[in-house]
């Protein structure tokens, strides 16, 4: 179809080329779909769509069926985005209709909207959606050239290859899964497993029995897998980790049970990929990122806010300054000092609180830490949540040897876990209204 993206272009090439091999595996049915068979169910699922407006929402989970819509569009030249296939029906259905969508595509119906007048760039083939430190939806528009130059830089950068086969638990429609699970797929045949959900005990199964090779998670599910009994991971060779800060000691644990390294893996949704650790020294130790990937530049502007150079970055320039604060080694690696926000105003003296946010994070025994403004009583008070398995008076030791007195948070939430986003990010929502509610001053 000569509408097509230019994603949709480099996927019909491949297809047409090796129209046997197996591209697609549904963990959940273990049904295999080959490229052939796969273009074909696109093009078929694409006549449906050629009335719709230029914006297709999906409601979907990870699942053959999220792909052949995805690629249907892209034939068709529509954009797409993807919605949580858990939110209440009316509440996703508004949604879309508010960010411009004209059809909604669940797993039961395909549903025509009444779209709110929203203008895209010329070339959106893809709206990633975030929300950022707020609840508010915020969209930041892909052209086919920023997916692939991403798709690209991944996996250049951590050899992934066409004879690998992803296993895809985190959300493809998330921009981790769109470069790590979807572009490999699209750019160079890289086969992928999908499942909706997953108990952890799944997992070790699924990789034996479909000889999965590289597996893209989050720290919250390293976590569960190193408590685990040990179980063979073969033929699994790449473990990569992001979406979350990997605290060393999940590293070191998934190591020791596993004898697998996982390897820290830096970005966002404004720029694609970031940075990588391919040796996973920096991810057993805490101390660094890793590099930039290929095609990646970066540079540590006013304020230590980390700026980011390259043509999956979603502007106009292809350049954007990160709210994350960062150096540089001398070595290039990237270490962060945590995100940029307002100073708190404590006694009159002024404290940043990545900067206690970084020391927490990087004490023996603490897995995810966050420090913040509150304001009590009118005045500014530094609070802190913290996912460890110490008490609160040995992490207030910990600060009181390398802070003044007055750096060290007077509120704290401790806790063996911390309530989570369904990306495995710490839900900074329910934990400041869980210490606003339960916490005092001391």
């Amino acid at each position: 179809m000569n509408n097509g993206s230019a994603l949709w272009f480099r996927w019909e090439k491949l297809a047409r080329s090796q129209p046997r091999k197996t591209v697609l595996i549904d963990l959940t049915t273990g049904k295999t779909y080959s490229a052939g068979a796969l273009q074909g169910l696109a093009l078929a699922s694409a006549s449906t769509l050629t009335d719709t407006g230029g914006l297709i929402a999906l409601a979907l989970p990870n699942s053959p069926a999220w792909v052949i819509q995805f690629l249907a569009a892209q034939s068709l030249g529509k954009a797409v985005i993807s919605l949580d296939p858990g939110q209440p029906d009316a509440q996703r259905r508004e949604l879309a209709a508010n960010l411009g969508a004209s059809c909604l595509v669940t797993a039961e119906t395909r549903e025509r909207l009444q779209p709110a007048r929203r203008r895209h760039p010329l070339g959106t083939v893809y709206l990633k959606i975030t929300s950022g430190t707020t609840d508010t939806p915020r969209t930041w528009a892909c052209q086919a050239s920023h997916l692939l130059a991403d798709g690209k830089n991944i996996c250049s950068s951590m050899g992934i290859k066409p004879s690998d086969r992803n296993l895809g638990l985190v959300p493809i429609g998330h921009s981790y899964g769109l470069g790590n699970l979807v572009m490999p797929l699209l750019l160079q045949g890289t086969a992928l497993a999908l499942a909706p959900g997953f108990v952890p005990a799944q997992i070790s199964d699924w990789i034996r029995q479909y000889r999965l090779t590289v597996f893209p998670t989050v720290p919250a599910v390293l976590r569960i897998l190193a408590q685990m009994p040990r179980h063979p991971l073969k033929p699994l060779r790449l473990v990569i980790s992001a979406g979350a800060p990997l605290a060393p000691e999940t590293a070191r644990a998934f190591h020791q049970c596993h004898r697998i390294v996982p390897n820290n893996f830096y970005g966002s949704s404004e720029t694609g990929g970031i940075a990588y650790d391919p040796t996973g020294r920096g991810s057993l130790t805490g101390e660094h990122l890793g590099k930039p990937l290929r095609g990646v530049k970066l540079r540590i502007v006013r304020g230590q806010r980390v700026e980011v150079t390259g043509d999956a970055v979603l502007s106009p320039a292809g350049r954007h300054v990160l709210p994350d604060r960062g150096t540089l080694r001398p070595d290039g690696r990237l270490q962060l000092l945590g995100r940029n926000a307002a100073p708190a105003n404590i006694g009159g003296r002024k404290v940043h609180p990545a900067e206690i946010q970084h020391l927490l994070q990087s004490q023996p025994g603490v897995r995810e830490a966050l420090v913040w403004v509150h304001q009590s009583q009118g005045r500014d008070v530094l609070a802190a949540a913290v996912e460890t398995s110490l008490a609160e008076n040995d992490l207030q030791s910990a600060l009181g040897g390398k802070l003044s007195a007055w750096k060290i948070p007077k509120l704290w939430h401790v806790r063996t876990e911390l309530p989570r986003t369904s990306r495995g990010k710490l839900d900074r929502a329910k934990i400041q209204a869980s210490i606003q509610s339960t916490s005092s001053c001391h």
